[in-house]
C-alpha cells in the first residue's frame, strides 16, 4: 500500500532515508530546505502488511525519486511479494505521468516495464573514500606551452560574482535547458548562499570567473558536489580538477566525504584522478535525453 506522508513523520522519514545518505542526500538537501509545505514537492511510502516502510517516492516538480534499501537473500515469498510490490509502484508512477523518475539501478530497471517511452540513463554514484586518496590538486596548463595567466587564489563566491556564475551556468547547454534565463540562476544561488549550508567556489583568471562548483547537499557525514562547470574554450585546463580538489581538501577538514553523481566518462576520469571511487549505479528513465543535465 502507498501511503502519503506527512511533516509529522519527518524524522522517520530522514531515518530511512539515511540507510544510504550518500544516494539520498539531494532528497535530504529538499527536505531540509523545503520540508513538506511547498506544492511543488511530496513524500508516499510503500508498506507491506505489517507497516514495514519499503520504499519511499518522492515528487519534486514533474520529477520521481524512489528509494529502497537493497534486500539480499529474500525467500520464495519474499520475492514473489516484491513482484506485487514492484507492480503497485509502478503502477502508481506510470499514472503521475512523471518526466522523470531516478533512483538505485536495481529498482528502477524492475520499474521500466511499466513506464513506456521513459528511456535510462546509467549515472555513477561516486564519493571520496578520505583524505588519503585526494591526490594533489592540479596544476592548470596549456597544451604543452607555458601557462601565460595569472591564476587568482581559489575563493569563495562572492556576492559580486553570483551574476557572473550565472552567466557561466547557462551558457552552458546541458546546465541551460533547465533555466529560463541566467537571472533564475543567480537569484537561486543568492537564496542557497543567504541560507547558508551550502558553498559556492570559484576560479579565475585574469580577473575572469572560468570555472565553478558548489555543494547542493551537507551533512555532518556528507557533501554532495554539483554545478561543476568551465567556460567555453577555457576547458581541458585543468580548472575544474583544482578546483573540485580545493573544495574536497575543505570538506574533508570539516570530517565530511565529498561524493557525487556522474554520467560523463571524461569527467569519471577526472574524479577517478582524483581519488574518487564509483560506489554505486543510479538511473534515470526520462522522455527526453536532452532533460538530463551532465553530472
Amino acid at each position: 500500500m502507498i501511503q502519503v506522508l506527512t511533516a509529522d513523520e519527518t524524522e522517520k522519514l530522514l531515518t530511512f532515508l539515511e540507510m544510504d545518505e550518500a544516494m539520498n542526500l539531494p532528497i535530504i538537501g529538499d527536505l531540509q530546505r523545503h520540508g513538506f509545505s511547498k506544492d511543488f514537492q511530496n513524500f508516499w511510502v510503500q508498506v507491506d502488511e505489517a507497516g514495514q516502510w519499503l520504499v519511499v517516492i518522492r515528487r519534486f516538480f514533474e520529477h520521481y525519486t524512489v528509494f529502497a534499501p537493497k534486500r539480499n537473500l529474500m525467500t520464495q515469498q519474499e520475492m514473489d511479494d516484491a513482484e506485487d510490490e514492484t507492480e503497485e509502484l509502478g503502477w502508481f508512477l506510470r499514472l503521475s505521468a512523471p518526466v522523470t523518475v531516478s533512483g538505485p539501478a536495481f529498482i528502477v530497471e524492475a520499474l521500466r516495464p511499466f513506464l513506456d517511452g521513459l528511456k535510462p540513463t546509467l549515472v555513477q554514484q561516486m564519493s571520496l573514500a578520505g583524505d588519503h586518496a585526494l591526490q594533489p590538486a592540479y596544476v592548470p596548463s596549456v597544451a604543452d606551452e607555458p601557462c601565460p595567466f595569472k591564476i587568482t587564489r581559489v575563493t569563495d563566491a562572492r556576492d559580486a560574482d553570483v551574476p557572473m556564475i550565472g552567466c557561466l551556468i547557462f551558457a552552458t547547454e546541458a546546465f541551460r535547458i533547465h533555466y529560463h534565463s541566467a537571472g533564475e540562476i543567480t537569484e537561486g544561488i543568492r537564496v542557497r548562499l543567504q541560507k547558508g549550508g551550502i558553498r559556492h567556489l570559484v576560479l579565475k583568471v585574469n580577473d575572469e570567473l572560468v570555472c565553478h562548483a558548489a555543494t547542493s547537499a551537507e551533512t555532518d557525514r556528507y557533501a554532495l558536489l554539483t554545478g561543476i562547470v568551465t567556460a567555453v574554450g577555457q576547458q581541458r585546463k585543468g580548472y575544474a580538477a583544482c578546483l573540485v580538489s580545493s573544495l574536497c581538501r575543505s570538506l574533508l577538514k570539516e570530517g565530511k566525504i565529498p561524493c557525487l553523481f556522474c554520467k560523463s566518462t571524461a569527467a569519471a576520469r577526472m574524479y577517478e584522478k582524483l581519488g574518487f571511487m564509483v560506489c554505486g549505479e543510479y538511473v534515470t528513465l526520462h522522455r527526453n535525453p536532452a532533460l538530463i543535465a551532465q553530472f
